[in-house]
């Protein structure tokens, strides 16, 4: 590995920290008001006089306390490469369990940690792939079920092992972007596309398309 890929994957672990509190930091804080009960009645009725209707505001769905929940996932991988798919599988099937925030973004933007796992093996050859990066989603709307877009910017590691291509296990490393487009259910589940550009690990190239959905309990 060089001094500079050393370099940035230093720096690139060292914020993902500083990128969790900010993520926190960023999410609006609702406060709800206080009412004086000795003299509700005058403000009720002046209120109701002017207005006609209730003056206090709710508050920002995408404002609610983060749960740490677990869920099952699922997703498939289809590298663009033709030399990556015959070694390593046109399409890549993962299944697995999610842990996590219940939900994917908000309107106000939402920065987080991000790594999955891709792993095939074909012919032989097997290919583990960990992309480890910094993520932002937004959500297009305020509304608990919204569509929502966003991206990453990742570190990719990998070992790979494809013998007919002379290459042997061993962790390495490159780098990626990730855009991402999705939509969210009442922030429990969502189902999401990307496209990974990935830089080449070992003479291949991970680029690809992913489809992706999730539940939360």
């Amino acid at each position: 590995m060089n001094k500079s890929l050393l370099s940035f994957l230093v720096t690139a672990t060292a914020l993902i920290p500083a990128v969790c509190s900010a993520s926190t930091a960023t999410q609006p804080l609702y406060v709800s008001p206080v009412i004086d009960q000795t003299s509700s009645s005058t403000t009720d009725s002046s209120t109701t006089g002017s207005s006609g209707s209730d003056s206090t505001i709710p508050p920002d769905h995408t404002s609610s306390t983060h749960q740490f929940l677990i869920g099952p996932e699922a997703s498939v991988f289809f590298p663009t490469s033709s030399k990556t798919g015959n070694a390593y599988g046109k399409s890549w099937t993962s299944i697995g369990f999610g842990l996590g925030s219940a939900f994917q973004a908000s309107a106000h933007g939402t920065l987080s940690p991000f790594f999955t796992i891709l792993y095939n093996s074909h012919d032989g050859n097997r290919a583990f792939v960990l992309p480890l990066g910094v993520s932002y989603n937004k959500a297009i709307s305020p509304s608990q079920n919204s569509a929502y877009y966003g991206g990453d910017i990742l570190v990719i590691g990998a070992d790979q092992r494809a013998v007919g291509y002379g290459v042997h296990s061993g962790f390495r490393y490159g780098e990626g972007l990730r855009p991402v487009v999705g939509y969210e259910f009442g922030h429990t589940a969502y189902i999401q596309a990307s496209y990974l550009f990935a830089t080449t690990i070992k003479g291949f190239d991970f680029s690809g398309s992913s489809i992706e959905a999730g539940i939360r309990f």
